[in-house]
């Protein structure tokens, strides 16, 4: 049967483990991550169970822009994400046919075909579901608008790989090869829409044009001025976010996604990649993730250098994205990512930051990390119950099945999805 919404949020999320990715990632996520625990004297009460000393994930100002063509299709849809201090930040693409419900249920649901039956506050829900994050603005752009909006960045230089169509006109909106566009020129590439093609196919032209807003940008070009991290004030508009993202550097990343296995209506449908939208937004805007599912929230870091994961054929970003499918096939919460460049443990590491998890931790998590130690730890993160380091002994593990009875972590594989 068709998973309602509310039946949707309440369902576990399961992520199946796959190869490696090649994520290609970026976005410069790891500076946000950095940045989002201020450092500290370590405390602990020893005759106490949990540690004393808590840090804070800042909350990131969150936007939602959706392009809607002269037909009211929605075609593209991007989750902007400011920087702590307020200025620059992070654009996600997310393909507009984007499965709204992560490949959950029986249905296919495009988030294109929800603004079609549903209107614009049904899209914005469930597009916060898809992304797992909240938004302080959102707003549906038709060209001229869209025009309006791109106008600060002057002409953006793209290529593209192939001519791009649209049924309303005789002449491709944009040669193959590099392309000079003016705002309006870029806001018809976006609504370009070919019935002759998938959406996912035109899905390459559009993520040309936002990562080529986020190459104008630059080192800023909006007025906004930065502000102490985590303390910017929400936005009361699109236009006022934009100037802030517009101010500071820009990272721009598309979701990579599939075609699902199981679409019995045939529409026009993909199935973004739920554990690389955990490792971006886990990132950029770890403070507006949720937690969907009754069990342990974990903060992932991956410290590996590139000579560290040449032997694995990955990045750091890959072998995060290894453990959070791993973290999402035992319906753990993945709230929040780390990915520079720094110290490897030998063996993975965990740091509880409640005690009475250390015997779960110590007796199922070996399954699903290999081995590891799990270590008091100097510091808890609001919303965090554990953070595991990834170390040496991960990349050994990582070329392994997941073998796991995951009725050891409280998952009934008899229950039907209600």
């Amino acid at each position: 049967m068709t998973a309602s919404r509310a039946a949707r949020r309440k369902s576990t999320w399961v992520g199946l483990i796959g190869g490696l990715v090649a994520l290609g990632f970026i976005v410069a996520l790891g500076a946000v991550g950095a940045r989002t625990l201020a450092d500290s004297q370590v405390g602990r009460d020893a005759a106490s169970d949990h540690v004393d000393e808590v840090r804070q994930l800042p909350v990131t100002r969150t936007a939602m822009v959706g392009v809607i063509d002269d037909d009211g299709r929605l075609t593209s849809v991007v989750a902007m994400v400011l920087a702590p201090n307020g200025v620059g930040g992070s654009i996600v693409s997310i393909p507009a046919t984007a499965d709204a419900s992560l490949g959950l249920g029986d249905d296919r649901v495009p988030i294109n075909e929800v603004l079609e039956l549903s209107g614009p506050e049904v899209l914005r829900e469930e597009f916060e579901g898809l992304a797992g994050i909240s938004f302080d603005v959102a707003e549906l752009m038709e060209i001229d608008r869209l025009a309006e909006f791109l106008e600060p960045l002057g002409e953006l230089v793209v290529e593209f790989d192939r001519p791009v169509l649209d049924d309303d006109r005789l002449a491709p909106v944009a040669e193959a090869g590099l392309n000079r566009l003016s705002a309006i020129d870029s806001a018809n590439v976006l609504t370009a829409y070919s019935s002759d093609e998938s959406d996912a196919f035109a899905e390459p032209a559009r993520n040309a044009v936002w990562q080529a807003v986020a190459d104008r940008v630059g080192a800023g070009i909006g007025s906004a001025e930065p502000v102490d991290d985590g303390q910017v004030p929400p936005p009361v508009d699109v236009d006022e976010f934009g100037d802030r993202l517009f101010a500071g550097s820009v990272g721009w990343r598309g979701i990579a996604f599939t075609e699902p296995a199981e679409n019995s209506r045939g529409v026009d449908v993909v199935v973004p990649d739920r554990a690389e939208l955990l490792l971006v937004f886990g990132q950029v805007a770890p403070a507006r993730l949720g937690a969907p599912n009754p069990s342990i929230t974990f903060r992932v870091e991956s410290h590996f250098s590139a000579d560290q994961t040449a032997v694995v054929g990955a990045n750091s970003s890959d072998v995060a994205v290894d453990a959070i499918n791993r973290l999402l096939f035992v319906q753990a919460n993945v709230v929040s990512v780390e990915t520079t460049v720094g110290d490897v443990p030998a063996i993975t590491q965990i740091y509880p930051a409640d005690l009475s998890i250390v015997g779960v931790l110590e007796e199922n998590y070996p399954l699903v990390f290999g081995e590891l130690e799990v270590l008091p730890a100097p510091y808890r993160i609001e919303g965090v119950d554990a953070i595991v380091v990834l170390g040496e002994s991960y990349l050994e593990y990582i070329g392994d099945t997941i073998d796991v009875d995951l009725e050891d972590f409280g998952i009934d594989t008899d229950a039907e999805d209600e």
